[in-house]
């Protein structure tokens, strides 16, 4: 079951723009999402499976989907000025496969960017913008390698994150339940697939080494992936 909730995932329109804010007018967390301009059917998926966690989750959210490139940057970049202007915490999931967001996020004054918590980043080798992340002040950046299978990774660590608030226990979950899956009867199976559908062959190997996560804080950098020490406790 959860292997055809990753192909659906990887592969399943919605608006453009949805919003929302608790009713309790207390906003003390945020979080902001965007799904690039890959086919709308997946788009309606990751809208469906994300903003019912996003809404559950934090006192406000926002959530793009674009339908060209750039077409949410202003949009994008006045949400989150405004998240990190009212919100103590921000979260920001970048649900792509373009690492170029890291220029919308630089727009934003530096002394508001110390509020995000952390930027999640699907993008193929988007871990390597680590550092520079930090240097804009972001509190934690998780990114993947290479060639990787995040929509897999992302449906582990979204929830356990939204649960714990424990950066490294999200994080050593969703790797250790990604590599499970890889490793097992059903990683075969998503090959297969992925072949029949692609018409190439996969390494599952190489996919597991693009996709194991990086992460870097403010606390203990992140060299290599190296093990985290860092626990953010909940402001909610």
């Amino acid at each position: 079951m959860r292997c055809v909730l990753i192909l659906t995932l990887t592969a399943c329109a919605t608006t453009a723009t949805v919003s929302g804010r608790s009713p309790s007018g207390l906003h003390r967390t945020a979080a902001l999402a965007i799904r690039d301009d890959v086919p709308g059917y997946q788009q309606a998926f990751t809208a469906q499976y994300t903003v019912p966690r996003l809404e559950h989750g934090y006192d406000r959210y926002w959530y793009f989907t674009e339908s060209r490139p750039e077409e949410r940057h202003q949009e994008f970049v006045a949400a989150l000025n405004e998240a990190t202007r009212e919100c103590d915490v921000v979260d920001v999931y970048l649900l792509a496969q373009n690492a170029h967001y890291i220029d919308w996020v630089a727009e934003v004054p530096s002394e508001q960017r110390r509020r995000i918590r952390l930027v999640y980043d699907t993008a193929a080798g988007g871990a390597r913008d680590g550092f520079e992340w930090l240097a804009y002040g972001v509190q934690a950046f998780v990114g993947h390698p290479g060639a990787n299978i995040a929509p897999l990774w992302y449906v582990e660590f979204l929830p356990r994150w939204l649960q714990s608030h424990s950066l490294v226990d999200a994080v050593e979950h969703a790797d250790a339940k990604t590599h499970e899956l890889l490793s097992g009867p059903q990683g075969s199976t998503l090959a297969k697939m992925t072949e029949i559908v692609d018409g190439y062959p996969v390494d599952l190997d190489a996919l597991w080494r693009g996709t194991k996560s990086r992460a870097y804080t403010q606390r203990h950098g992140g060299p290599d992936g190296a093990p985290l020490g860092l626990s953010v406790t909940p402001t909610r």
